[in-house]
């Protein structure tokens, strides 16, 4: 989700900003796995930087997205829930309006939980494309800033998250997996 984020950042920035990415690489490198918390964390913190000045069809999206995250966070208890919680509810609490629309929705369509394949692959995603494009948009004249120091949050949120996760407890063909330095959802188990 990292990665996808900064493509976004490239793609929306100027030509005198991309310095200032390309500054950034060596902060990612090795900033990666698979738990669906990484996801959530860096669509959270999109939507965090964008709902507030994004144009009104990206606030709809951003806001049940937000809900989403939410649920998921209620649900699974992960490592710094409680503190995406807390950004979730102030980042809706700006947007009142959009906030109200997305549970009626919700509702609407009927409360069922938040499967987590379904997060990860397509809600997540769509959030921190929104996102970037919601700012990229934005009437704002600090909008290239605002994106740049979005990657710059999301990074260090990811960073925060990976020690408290555990180390990946690898079995069997999962061997192989770490040994290419990748795991599917089936080859990690976090301890803890």
């Amino acid at each position: 989700m990292l990665a996808a984020l900064a493509r976004d950042v490239n793609d929306f920035v100027g030509d005198e900003r991309r310095a200032e990415l390309v500054g950034l690489i060596p902060e990612v490198v090795g900033l990666n796995g698979s738990d669906p918390i990484l996801a959530v964390a860096v669509a959270v913190r999109a939507a965090v930087a964008a709902l507030p000045v994004a144009p009104l069809e990206a606030q709809h999206v951003l806001s049940a997205g937000a809900l989403s995250c939410d649920q998921y966070v209620v649900t699974a208890e992960p490592p710094g829930g409680a503190r995406l919680r807390a950004e979730i509810a102030a980042a809706l609490d700006l947007v009142p309006a959009q906030r109200d629309w997305a549970v009626k929705r919700r509702q609407a369509v009927g409360a069922c939980s938040i499967d987590q394949g379904h997060l990860v692959r397509k809600v997540a995603p769509l959030m921190v494309h929104t996102a970037t494009i919601g700012l990229h948009q934005a009437a704002i004249p600090d909008g290239p800033e605002r994106l740049v120091a979005l990657l710059r949050a999301a990074i260090d949120d990811v960073r925060a998250l990976i020690p408290r996760l555990g180390p990946p407890l690898c079995v069997g063909v999962a061997d192989s997996a770490l040994s290419r330095g990748r795991f599917s959802p089936i080859d990690r188990v976090t301890l803890g």
